[in-house]
């Protein structure tokens, strides 16, 4: 576990920038405190299953931020009620962290971490986790009163090729 507070780019009052597609339509959105990110969230899953996998950054509150601190993406399945994420945060001394969600098997779905890879970024079928859970590590990611990565809200392994932030 890394403390957030040790982040590159970090600084009190992070937001939380989204981009997620479905069809021929881009949406963005960004949240300043857990209860957006939670309300984002919320919409998000609301939508059908032909959603693109979520990108969620973490940065500054400053405009124009200086870059991302910590990517967190994830695919998820409404109908099964199952999820799967991959998190990469950078520290000040520019160590890559990369960790992906573990939970129990759901064999019949494929969750990608890359809409654009996905033939090459499946989640293994031991990353999946329940909806209630992503929920809970995506407002724990951003706003968590612990202040560590990853988040608590799940289990989670090293996932060394990941490779994007």
């Amino acid at each position: 576990m890394i403390p957030r507070a040790t982040l590159k780019h970090w600084s009190p009052g992070l937001r939380v920038s989204c981009v997620w597609q479905t069809g021929d339509v881009v949406f963005k959105a960004e949240a300043t405190s857990a209860r957006g990110l939670a309300q984002l969230m919320d919409v998000t899953l609301a939508f059908p299953s032909d959603l693109s996998v979520v990108r969620l950054y973490l940065q500054p509150n400053t405009i124009p931020s200086p870059g991302e601190s910590s990517t967190l993406r994830f695919d998820f399945a409404p109908d099964s009620k199952v999820a799967a994420a991959v998190l990469v945060a950078v520290d000040n001394n520019d160590h890559v962290y990369e960790w992906m969600t573990r939970g129990d098997a759901e064999n019949d779905i494929e969750l990608v971490h890359d809409t654009w890879n996905a033939h090459e970024t499946r989640f293994p079928p031991d990353a999946y986790i329940t909806l209630d859970q992503l929920r809970e590590i995506v407002v724990q990611w951003a706003f968590g009163p612990d202040g560590k990565l990853p988040p608590s809200g799940a289990k989670w392994a090293p996932a060394p090729d990941v490779g994007w932030l």
